[in-house]
């Protein structure tokens, strides 16, 4: 993590998973990078989703490995535009929930928001990241 004046502006995070598995998660505010923003990679092929930005994906990509680093697109799906580059679907899911009565969403439930919020506190406690809310209850 590179911290200036108290903000993460890089960050490489290595997540290492049961049975082998690793994700590497990386941003920058330093420049600009390609706009496949995520990419999956298993033994049978690779998801690839790109965009702009993380909040306004644009395309997906799916490849089916061939062997010796060839592979073969096997679909790819575009999609158009919306007004806005924010997080709209995420907060039209939650006004939806609101709306339908629902205290926790299907899609992404309490469990892992709690789950994704304790390895982002981590990260930071790792690099020795502090917000001054930090410690508050």
């Amino acid at each position: 993590m590179v911290l200036k004046e108290g903000v993460d502006w890089s960050d490489v995070v290595t997540l290492h998973y049961p049975t082998n598995r690793i994700g590497v998660c990386t941003s920058t505010v330093f420049n600009r990078t390609s706009e496949t923003f995520c990419r999956l990679e298993g033994e049978k092929g690779i998801i690839e989703v790109v965009g702009p930005a993380a909040s306004v994906p644009r395309k997906i990509v799916i490849k089916k490995s061939l062997g010796d680093g060839k592979e073969e697109v096997v679909e790819e799906k575009e999609y158009e535009p919306e007004v806005g580059t924010g997080f709209f679907w995420e907060a039209d899911a939650v006004a939806v929930d609101v709306a339908e009565g629902r205290k926790e969403s299907a899609i992404v439930p309490l469990a892992e928001s709690l789950r994704m919020m304790k390895l982002m506190d981590e990260c930071r406690r790792q690099a020795g990241l502090k917000y001054p809310q930090d410690g508050k209850a």
